[in-house]
């Protein structure tokens, strides 16, 4: 199910496997996409995957736990990836605790 804000500025999705996938803040409201965050664990969201970096610690601080990670796969770079400035982080799963 996907979810956003009256006007389609904050948003989400969440899988049937209760993964939370592509929550985005273009609102310029800071605080904004913590609380989509927050709405989408009181909706069910217990999973969720991201690149290893400040998102990791982020997440934690929702009570997020990492449960495995994988190496960066180029094959499945997002289009665009810039790799001079992003590098290839690792792939960390995480779920709430």
């Amino acid at each position: 199910k996907v979810y956003l804000d009256f006007i389609g500025t904050v948003g989400f999705a969440i899988t049937p496997g209760k993964e939370l996938i592509n929550l985005f803040n273009n609102s310029g409201i800071k605080g904004a996409g913590a609380h989509a965050f927050r709405t989408a664990i009181k909706l069910g969201a217990t999973r969720l995957n991201c690149f290893d970096g400040p998102l990791v610690k982020l997440y934690e601080s929702f009570g997020f736990i990492e449960t495995s990670r994988f190496p960066f796969n180029r094959t499945f770079a997002p289009i665009g990836w810039n790799y001079e400035t992003m590098g290839t982080p690792d792939v960390v799963n995480m779920s709430l605790k």
